[in-house]
Parts: C-alpha cells; sequence; structure tokens
C-alpha cells in the first residue's frame, strides 16, 4: 500500500498560451495568416502572457487558412476529475505561463501535418523546490480518427468492466505508445461544455523528457530517470496528424500526464526524498520490437516471421519493501508492479491472441528490456503486404482499484474535496506492422520490409523526393531513419535524418543514396538500404581526357566505347606523324574524372581503328580490345587485354588474330562477347587484290590467348562488303548475333545497300537478307545496329535523290525480318551528316548520335536525340539531349566518329547512355602519311533520362 506521504501522484501537466475563441491573441497563426513551414519563435508567443491558464485543452484546426485555435478547459477547480491526480495545488498560485505552446504547425510535403508541441517545468527556480520534479512526461493527443478494431484485446475501464479494444490508429502518426488513461476528459462539461465523444477508447502519446541513464539520483542535480526538473529546459516534439484524419476544419484534445510523488512536506520541501522507481510510472513506459527471420508469404499459411518485443519498466523487479516509505531505502516499493503478461492480436493473420508471460531475457531496464519472443504464421493465408497487430503490456496492477497503482489527491489547497475516477488500465499497448510479401516474387526490394517506388528514384529537375514505404513503420518516425545521400557503400555518412521522402538535390547521373534503417531497441538493430537515385540530364559533359589530341572513337563508331555501373569506357587513338597508338580513358559516372590508360603503343606498329569488349560477370572480368596495326607493309588485326581498373595492358601481351593470308587488307575489327560459350569473337572486313571484301569472323576459346579464323560469315564470291557493325540480341525466340554491312555489289544499279545476317552462335550464319533496297544509284551507307531483346535498330546515311549530301535514317525491324519501319532522322539540303552511332536501351526507347556540318554557316554540330515509340515504331519522339558547335573545319577532311552505349535502369523506367565523339574546338591536327588521319579532342557525356517505355 502506499502512504499519503509517499502516494504516486499522475499529474495533469497542460500550461498552456491560450487564444479562446472570442481572443486577440491567437497563440499560433492569426486569422487568415497561412502557415506553412514557418516558426513563430518562442519570444513572439511570449508577448501574451495575460491569458493562462492550466489544464487540458482542445484545439480547432482550420486547413482551409492553416490556422489553429487554442480553447483551455473551462473549470480549472474540476482538474483531477478523471486523472490519478495534478499539482494543482503547489500551483494554482502561480501558474504558468508558457509551459506547453504549440510553436509552429505546417503541413509536410507527404501532406500530413506536423504539430510542434514544446514543453518545460512549471518552476523556473529548482534551488526553492526541488520537492516538485516530474517523470516519464506524456502527451496524450485524443482526437478523431478511423479506428481499427482490435476484438482480440480487451482495455478495463474505471469502473472495472473490460471492453474490446478500439484504436485510432490513423490519427497521431508518430505515437510511441496508447493509454486508455483520461480517455473520458473530453466529455466531462467541467472542462468542455461543448465536448464530444471521441471514437475509441485508446489513444496515441508522445514522451517527453525522454533520457534513459540511471545515475543515483540527486533532487539538486536531477537528471537520467526520465525526469522533467524543476526550471528545466523546453522539450519540443513533432506531432504528425495524419492527412485522413484532418477535413476542413477539425477538433482534438491534448492532455498531458506525469508521474510524480510527494517528496517533502512543507516544512522540509528543500531537503526531499525521491523514492525511485516507486515515483514513476506504474505500467511500462515503453515498448519497442523488431522482426527477424521474415519468411512470411502470401498465400502460404504455414509460413513464419518473430516478432521480439522489448519492454521498458522502471518497477519491474524492484525489491518491494514493507517499511516503505524508507529513507534508508529509496530504491524500494510499496507494491510489486511486474510485467505480468504481453498479449499479441493481429487480427488478419492470426486465429487468437498470443500471450506470453515469461521473457526469454532481459530485467526491464533502459539497457537491459525484457524481450519477448512471439512466433508468427499466416494463418489464413491472406494477401496482404501489411498486417497490423496491437501489443498489450500489462501491469502486474492491472484491474486492481485504489489505493493499489496510485493514490487520488485528498483536497485541494482550500480543502474542497475532488471526485475522481479510478484508474485500473495499467497497459501500456502499442502497434506492430509486418510485412508479408507477396507469393512467386520478391514484392519489396530491400529485406522484406522496404519498399521504394522505382518512378520516385528519377526526377528530371535535380531533386529527388525519394518514395518509400516503411512496412514496420507507418509513422515513418518509430524507427531511427538516416540518409548518406552519395553512399559508397562502405561508409555511412550522416548527410540527412527523419521522414523517408527528404528532398535530395542531386547532381545530373545517377548517386547512391543509403538510408540507414536503426530500431529503438537494446541494442538497436539497424540495415543500411542501398537505393540508387538519377538524376536527369549530362553527368559530365567534356574531354575524358586532357592529354593532348586524338582521333576519338574507331572507324566502327559505337563499337570503341563499354559502360558498367559505375564506369564509362572509351578507347581512341593518339599519335603524331604516323606514330599511332591505343589508348583507353575510364571515367567515373558520377564524378567525370578520367584515367588514362595505355593499351599499345607504336613500338612496331601504328595501331588504329579499336574496338573495346568490358566483361563484367564475375568470372571473365576484363577489358579486352582489338585494333588494327599498320608496319609498312601490311595491315593486320591484333588484340590485347587487361584488367577492369585499366591496369595489366602490355605490348608483350599483344597477340595476332587469325585472318586469311591471302588478303591483304584485314581491319575494322568489331569485339564481341558470346555469354554461352565464354567466347570473344572479332568481325572484321578482308580485301584482295582484286578489291574483293568481304566480312570475316574469327573467335578465341581462352579469352584471346590463341585465335581461330573461321572465314566469311555470308560466303559470296566476289562481294563488296564493307562498314560492318555488329549486336547482339537476347531475344526468346532468336536470340543470336545480328551483324549488318554496307554492300557495293551491284553498286552500278542499285548503289550501296544495308545487308542483315543473323547467327546463334555468332560463328556460323545461314541466311542474309537485304534491309534496303531502295531503286536507283542511291547510297544507304555506314550501318550502325543495336538490339534490344526482340527489336533491332539500324541507323545509316541515305543519300537523297538528286542531292550531294547524306541525311540520316533509322531503319527498325523485329528479329524474325517481319516487319519493317524506316524514319527519317535528320535532313538539311544545306547540310551534310556523319556517319551514325544508335544504342537501343529499352522497348521503344533508343540513342542515336551523329555528326551535322552546315554549309551556308560552315558550322559543325554534334547531334544527339533520344528517340522513343511504340513497339514497332509507328510513329517516333525525338528529344534533343546534344547539340554542340564546333570550330569551322572542312567537312571533307574530318569525322566526328560519334559512338554510344546505353543501359536501362529500374525496369525501363530510367535509361542511361555515355556519348563519346571527336570535336574540333581547339583546331584539326592532320597526320597525312600514310593514311591520312585528322585529330582532334576527345569529348564525352554521361546522361540518363527517363524511360517512359518498360
Amino acid at each position: 500500500m502506499k502512504s499519503l506521504l509517499t502516494m504516486k501522484l499522475i499529474l495533469l501537466f497542460a500550461f498552456l498560451l491560450v487564444s479562446c475563441s472570442n481572443s486577440s491573441d491567437p497563440i499560433i497563426p492569426k486569422e487568415n495568416s497561412p502557415l506553412i513551414s514557418d516558426t513563430i519563435e518562442q519570444s513572439a508567443l511570449a508577448q501574451h502572457p495575460n491569458r493562462n491558464v492550466f489544464g487540458a485543452w482542445k484545439i480547432h484546426l482550420d486547413t482551409s487558412t492553416m490556422t489553429a485555435e487554442i480553447i483551455p478547459a473551462r473549470n480549472a477547480l474540476a482538474i483531477g476529475h478523471i486523472f490519478d491526480t495534478d499539482l494543482s495545488q503547489f500551483l494554482t498560485v502561480s501558474p504558468c505561463p508558457n509551459c506547453l505552446w504549440i510553436p509552429y504547425l505546417y503541413q509536410a510535403a507527404d501532406e500530413n501535418f506536423i504539430m510542434g508541441v514544446r514543453m518545460k517545468h512549471p518552476f523556473p527556480n529548482l534551488t526553492g523546490r526541488p520537492d516538485l520534479h516530474g517523470f516519464d512526461v506524456r502527451a496524450i493527443f485524443i482526437g478523431h480518427s478511423t479506428l481499427s478494431d482490435q476484438y482480440g484485446i480487451n482495455m478495463m475501464r474505471p469502473d472495472g468492466t473490460e471492453e474490446p479494444l478500439d484504436v485510432p490508429a490513423f490519427f497521431l502518426m508518430n505515437q510511441d505508445g496508447y493509454t486508455s488513461h483520461h480517455d473520458e476528459l473530453v466529455t466531462d462539461e467541467r472542462y468542455f461544455m461543448d465536448g464530444t465523444d471521441v471514437p475509441g477508447n485508446v489513444n496515441g502519446f508522445l514522451r517527453f523528457f525522454e533520457n534513459n541513464a540511471i545515475p543515483e539520483f540527486d533532487p539538486h542535480n536531477p537528471v537520467g530517470h526520465n525526469v522533467m526538473p524543476v526550471g528545466s529546459d523546453t522539450y519540443t516534439r513533432n506531432a504528425i496528424i495524419d492527412k485522413f484524419a484532418i477535413e476542413d476544419t477539425i477538433n482534438f484534445y491534448i492532455v498531458a500526464d506525469v508521474a510524480y510523488g510527494q517528496s517533502a512536506t512543507f516544512q522540509n520541501r528543500t531537503d526531499p526524498q525521491y523514492y525511485l522507481p516507486a515515483f514513476h510510472r506504474t505500467e511500462p513506459w515503453r515498448v519497442e520490437y523488431f522482426i527477424e527471420n521474415n519468411n512470411l508469404t502470401k498465400g502460404d499459411d504455414t509460413s513464419t516471421a518473430e516478432l521480439v518485443v522489448q519492454v521498458f519498466d522502471w518497477q519491474h523487479g524492484a525489491t518491494v519493501d514493507p517499511a516503505y516509505p524508507d529513507p534508508a531505502n529509496l530504491a524500494g516499493i510499496p507494491e510489486s508492479s511486474n510485467v505480468a503478461s504481453v498479449e499479441l492480436y493481429m487480427k488478419s493473420m492470426l486465429n487468437d491472441v498470443i500471450i506470453e508471460t515469461v521473457p526469454e531475457s532481459g530485467t526491464g531496464t533502459p539497457s537491459d528490456p525484457l524481450q519477448y519472443r512471439f512466433f508468427l504464421t499466416n494463418e489464413f493465408g491472406n494477401w496482404n503486404n501489411l498486417y497490423y497487430g496491437i501489443i498489450a503490456v500489462r501491469d502486474e496492477l492491472y484491474g486492481q482499484a485504489s489505493p493499489s497503482g496510485r493514490m487520488p489527491v485528498p483536497e485541494t489547497p482550500a480543502g474542497f474535496p475532488y471526485d475522481t475516477l479510478d484508474i485500473r488500465d495499467y497497459t501500456l499497448y502499442q502497434e506492430v506492422i509486418v510485412n508479408v510479401p507477396l507469393g512467386g516474387f520478391t514484392q519489396t526490394e530491400h529485406e522484406n520490409e522496404l519498399n521504394v517506388n522505382s518512378s520516385s528514384q528519377f526526377d528530371a529537375y535535380g531533386q529527388l523526393n525519394l518514395d518509400a514505404d516503411f512496412f514496420m513503420d507507418r509513422s515513418h518516425k518509430r524507427f531511427q531513419y538516416r540518409w548518406d545521400y552519395d553512399y559508397d557503400g562502405i561508409t555511412f555518412d550522416l548527410d540527412g535524418s527523419g521522414l523517408p521522402s527528404p528532398t535530395i538535390d542531386l547532381p545530373p547521373g545517377i548517386t547512391d543514396l543509403g538510408l540507414r534503417v536503426r530500431t529503438n531497441t537494446v541494442p538497436p538493430r539497424e540495415h543500411i538500404y542501398t537505393i540508387p537515385g538519377y538524376s536527369a540530364g549530362a553527368a559530365f559533359d567534356g574531354p575524358v581526357d586532357t592529354s593532348g589530341f586524338w582521333m576519338a572513337t574507331s572507324r566502327q563508331r559505337s563499337h570503341s566505347v563499354a559502360m558498367t555501373d559505375e564506369y564509362c569506357y572509351v578507347a581512341y587513338v593518339i599519335g603524331s606523324y604516323a606514330k599511332w597508338q591505343i589508348e583507353l580513358a575510364i571515367t567515373n559516372k558520377r564524378t567525370g574524372l578520367s584515367t588514362q590508360h595505355t593499351v599499345a603503343t607504336s613500338a612496331t606498329h601504328d595501331y588504329f581503328a579499336p574496338s573495346i569488349l568490358v566483361v563484367d560477370d564475375g568470372v571473365n572480368d576484363g577489358i579486352y580490345v582489338t585494333f588494327n596495326g599498320y608496319n609498312s607493309i601490311a595491315t593486320g588485326l591484333f588484340f590485347n587485354k587487361g584488367n577492369l581498373d585499366g591496369s595489366g595492358f602490355s605490348d608483350a601481351n599483344i597477340k595476332t588474330i587469325a585472318a586469311p593470308a591471302s588478303f591483304s587488307y584485314k581491319g575494322d575489327p568489331i569485339i564481341m562477347f558470346n555469354v554461352l560459350t565464354n567466347n570473344i569473337l572479332v568481325y572484321f572486313i578482308a580485301t584482295n587484290i582484286i578489291l574483293e571484301a568481304a566480312v570475316n569472323v574469327a573467335h578465341s576459346e581462352d579469352l584471346g590467348d590463341t585465335w581461330i579464323n573461321n572465314g566469311r560469315i555470308y560466303d559470296l564470291p566476289g562481294a563488296s562488303q564493307y562498314n560492318p557493325s555488329a549486336a547482339f540480341s537476347d531475344s526468346s525466340s532468336n536470340r543470336g548475333f545480328y551483324v549488318v554491312w554496307e554492300d557495293w555489289t551491284n553498286i552500278l544499279e542499285n548503289g550501296r545497300d544495308i545487308i542483315i545476317t543473323h547467327s546463334t552462335d555468332g560463328i556460323i550464319f545461314p541466311i542474309a537478307r537485304q534491309l534496303t533496297s531502295r531503286s536507283g544509284i542511291l547510297d544507304e551507307s555506314y550501318p550502325s545496329i543495336s538490339c534490344y531483346l526482340d527489336q533491332i535498330a539500324v541507323a545509316y546515311n541515305y543519300q537523297p535523290d538528286g542531292y550531294p549530301v547524306a541525311s540520316v535514317h533509322v531503319m527498325f525491324t523485329n528479329t524474325d525480318f517481319t516487319s519493317f519501319m524506316d524514319h527519317e532522322i535528320a535532313f538539311n539540303a544545306s547540310s551534310d551528316f556523319s556517319k551514325p552511332a544508335i544504342s537501343a536501351e529499352a522497348n521503344g526507347i533508343c540513342t542515336i548520335a551523329f555528326g551535322e556540318y552546315d554549309y551556308l554557316t560552315a558550322k559543325l554540330k554534334m547531334k544527339a536525340y533520344k528517340l522513343t515509340g511504340g513497339d514497332r515504331f509507328g510513329t517516333l519522339g525525338k528529344l534533343e539531349i546534344l547539340s554542340e558547335i564546333l570550330t569551322p573545319i572542312d567537312p571533307a577532311q574530318v569525322q566526328m566518329y560519334p559512338a554510344v552505349v546505353s543501359n536501362r535502369l529500374l525496369n525501363g523506367a530510367v535509361t542511361e547512355r555515355f556519348i563519346s565523339w571527336t570535336s574540333y574546338e581547339n583546331g584539326q591536327f592532320e597526320d597525312p602519311s600514310p593514311h591520312t588521319r585528322f585529330f582532334g579532342t576527345t569529348n564525352g557525356m554521361y546522361h540518363i533520362h527517363s524511360g517512359e517505355f518498360k
């Protein structure tokens, strides 16, 4: 039993600057003064000290004007009616004018309402009243909401009757728990004449003045123990009010309570004695949980997960002292107040309530909470992704009447008795949420607990507003969320915190975001999620290296660039006075910074026309490069390889690729990789002395150490085949290699035409067919091919009838060659266009790049477009992503040699591409011997954009 001297009191503690409905002194914004995110400082509020009262209060919120009206309880003498007790007898002489106030109110980006609640102790002088420290402060929010009825668990009314628990699950979003205490206050006419019953019988609360340390308590230096000390600084919490609970206007109530014990009489109040944990809250003050081994699956009524609950209770395990209050034993309590049971009910998952009475570990202290383990089974096999449940943590004194648990205040300072109601529901309630992924595939992307809306990971304006759904925490506040806006996957750097939808200013390109989700349990459990974020536009646009001048890419266009998750690669030629060598630039996608590496020097040959292959599959990793070589006698085909970081290249390792000896010219190589056989393939042109030219193939079965010549891919004697291009298609019906070239065989009759052929292994090509067949001596030349699944895109130059200049076209077909669609991409009667390059990156999406020389303006431009269309490109959209005007040059002497490589991300919601080209803004440089080449500066641009089609 608890004596009157040391009775445990629960204080109604709600001191507030007040504005009644007819007041001219509103606490937060005045009428017609909209408030979105502005904060009213304490100094501004302190200008209205005259109208103040302590007690419960009603808040009238008008969302149309974003104003709030604070209405206090109308009768201060009634305080204590349903409360355990309060400190009014100590405070009515000099009430506090600003112990609790609302400093700001605004609507957040997710449309929920954020309301600041700020509190401090009413007495400023610690020296004068060290006997009035309070503990375990709560602000209880009583408001309208959409109920989630949990019929499997009961609560107890003050009259000792039990009724099913009704939880206002959609009002206070970031509640720390639920309590039934003070629920009937709002219908008491002594407080609110127009008070209305609020649905539900428990209400969410926020904890204040939380400090878990447990040093020996010193009333003159009060720290730890969740103490609200006399003379305290302000303590602020944000209350997140659910947007669905708020209409144009809404009324709700806030009650603040605090545990308190009478530690002294008037005569010895400067030397009080605090009995802790007896002066703490009777029921547990905190409950946390986390999920382990979540194997729950839709439709599987045997699938399971483990829910681990931690309970923090100051009085659990405390020693009962028959001599209480005993000055020699301040840690003693008058009666046992242990945690008796933890009940769990999940209405849509479990048939019955699960009750645990024995913890698997813990003592209940802040550093060693009681830990209970619940084994969940999806007993109904339901399809929901989210299952909501309620935990009820009941104290040993649950259901017992006064004087157990607490004592009512016997009288006011004037001797007027209080009419109190009893409290019997010594229970802390907490909501839990468990994720059940859909069966057959993983619905969520990260650890079955976090789902990221992939479309929100891309933003066209450089500000990412990440849309994420935290299955264990609907409030987005029950756990701790920390952000690293440029996460390297190793070290987590704290860049931001809070809600899972921060607006993050991202540089253009791709950035990995690190999201650390940490539970509030002891010790905290945490997981760091890596979430790629994307911002549109060029991540970098400029020279990929700055050391000298060179020809940007091979004459084979797109075959001299490559891209992995982190880097862009471009192989190029650098040289002067017929000393040509192959170089490699590796550029970081995120930073644009490049490193330069030598693939082959000009010690024995002049090397040119590189083609690059980068394999990053964890088995065959490496950079593989083929190129032409000339040694004043003949041309040859060569190969070298290095590591993914650009190291490992050496002239000593250069290999000669087998080619037909009877052909004098072997060149224009294109390197490919067969993922099924791990063979490296090289397609090239072989030309004999009678100008018979054919596309040939050689392959290596040991990653380039030895080579086998396989001869012509399309055996047509007398053929004249030039400018090959190759691509691989992962089509489900026609998987394999596609090679195109320009055919000169009947040039006098038909001009140059584009031919395409297909092979499943890249070596044997059984058939070939003509892609273009315009009548007359019209040229279709310089093809560039790219594939995505069942779609093939071939870019080429076309010389229109009667015009001496070229245009740029794209031919779209499918992998079985049954559908064709041709589009003119660029034509200008006064312009000529260079060899194009194309890369397909998703269904209906590809990127094309080419140079345009305008004879009227004498300007050379580098052009790149993102092309979008339907499944068969019946219509075609063009979005210009690059248009660079360069110094005037002679278009007959130079080529821009554009190259494009691209990729699809987030199932096509985002596409990325790397474009490289030769620019001449610093002038053109000619190396005339033995084969005239014009050198410029290598430029590169990494660009991303929304995919539009998936």
